[in-house]
């Protein structure tokens, strides 16, 4: 059972198709009965489709990114540059180096421009 697994590695966050399963093995889904009446393949299903959609749109976001790079190894340059400068290379950058890294910031928002991966 799913709350078995998780509470046997207690590092394991429950996920939403496990807590899907919880919900319909307990009878907790009293507010959905449309819950109850899943059955696992149905289940797997949802899941396997959720996370395709991810990953899908992770891709082609990534695929994306490196076409533009290889295309301007000079901003590439200077992206590398200013991520030294700010972490002085000695370690990976963070959230919260997102406003010291004006070139990062523009080459990510303009991968998120060039690729549309979200529904109109």
């Amino acid at each position: 059972m799913v709350s078995h697994s998780l509470q046997k590695n207690k590092t394991l966050k429950p996920s939403f198709i496990g807590r899907l399963i919880e919900a319909r093995d307990l009878h907790l889904a009293d507010e959905e009965e449309a819950i109850k009446s899943f059955t696992d393949a149905e289940l797997k299903g949802t899941g396997g489709s959720l996370y395709s959609a991810g990953q899908d749109t992770t891709f082609s976001t990534l695929t994306i990114f490196v076409m533009g790079m290889v295309l301007t190894p000079d901003v590439q340059r200077q992206a590398q540059q200013e991520i030294d400068a700010v972490t002085e290379g000695k370690r990976l950058p963070t959230f919260d180096d997102w406003k010291a890294l004006p070139i990062v910031e523009r080459m990510a928002y303009e991968t998120l421009r060039s690729v549309e991966t979200t529904v109109n």
